[in-house]
């Protein structure tokens, strides 16, 4: 009985050592299939969101306002 019980905990393992193996092997072809891509795109947003953030704080800067990075609640003075 007790070796019943040893193969069932072994075959446990072994099932999700293999799971394992296969979601890393997935994970590993789907980064190196899309990151690339994704790091493209990333990198051409990346100067206009720069230049947006620039903008708020050069418009903050001339009005003397100070600048949160939270969103401005609902009647605070803030904005």
């Amino acid at each position: 009985m007790f070796h019943m019980i040893r193969d069932f905990f072994l075959l446990l393992l072994l099932v999700a050592g293999v799971e394992m193996a296969i979601r890393h092997v997935a994970r590993r072809w789907d980064f190196g299939c899309r990151e690339p891509v994704r790091v493209e795109r990333a990198a051409q947003q990346l100067p206009c969101s720069t230049r947006s953030v620039c903008r708020v704080w050069r418009r903050a800067c001339r009005t003397n306002r100070r600048v949160s990075a939270a969103p401005a609640r609902a009647g605070s003075i803030a904005g």
